[in-house]
């Protein structure tokens, strides 16, 4: 996807689809972040079970995450410390 592509969000309640805004991506990957990381971080039976798909999607989404998200996705997903090199 380039990055004069439009971007679409579905709605996965109503599989409606809608445009929108260039910076919107970025929020929408750091609130799911967020949300992901947090419950991984309280509930390790959520983590064994889902946390290397979520490494995987977060990995994929690297260019969309802050440095600090990205940061807990290394330490909460992947048990390592970030490095300035990540």
């Amino acid at each position: 996807m380039g990055a004069a592509d439009p971007v679409e969000f579905r709605d996965r309640f109503t599989d409606r689809t809608a445009p929108i805004a260039a910076a919107e991506p970025a929020w929408f990957a750091e609130l799911t972040a967020a949300n992901e990381l947090d419950l991984a971080d309280h509930d390790p039976a959520f983590a064994a079970k889902y946390g290397p798909d979520l490494l995987t999607l977060f990995t994929r989404a690297r260019p969309l995450l802050s440095t600090a998200a990205w940061a807990d996705c290394q330490t909460i997903l992947a048990g390592k410390e970030p490095t300035e090199a990540d």
